[in-house]
């Protein structure tokens, strides 16, 4: 089946794609590995998967995200090394990935495998961003 397509987002070890009837997919490397580590925190994430799936392991062709996601569309995201972004068409900011920096935006530390709705942002979202 062909996807069609409507946004993507690249990092150096994963990428995201969002299609046009609003399913989310990611492939790349399903957790951090020692030689991906962050010189400047020792930062790893090698317990969460950065890609949304169940299992740890890479995913080599684009594969759809599921958990979490469920009657959900949507129409915007961004991935950085570590986590992911994604906006719903309700205008809900859902984050996953590695938290231990508090970049997940959930109130703690703690990296998730599975998308979690950024609850403080009670505003609708328009538009998203990674740095």
């Amino acid at each position: 089946d062909r996807l069609n397509v409507v946004q993507l987002s690249c990092s150096r070890f994963h990428s995201a794609a969002v299609t046009a009837s609003g399913a989310l997919y990611t492939w790349g490397v399903g957790v951090c590995r020692e030689r991906d580590r962050d010189t400047s925190s020792g930062s790893c994430g090698s317990t969460v998967s950065r890609l949304g799936h169940t299992g740890l392991q890479a995913e080599l062709v684009p594969k759809r995200v599921l958990a979490g996601l469920e009657r959900t569309r949507v129409v915007q995201v961004v991935v950085s090394d570590s986590h992911t972004l994604l906006l719903t068409a309700k205008g809900t900011l859902m984050s996953f990935g590695e938290g231990s920096r508090g970049q997940l935006g959930l109130g703690d530390s703690e990296s998730v495998s599975f998308p979690q709705r950024i609850r403080s942002l009670r505003q609708r979202c328009v538009a998203i961003g990674v740095g």
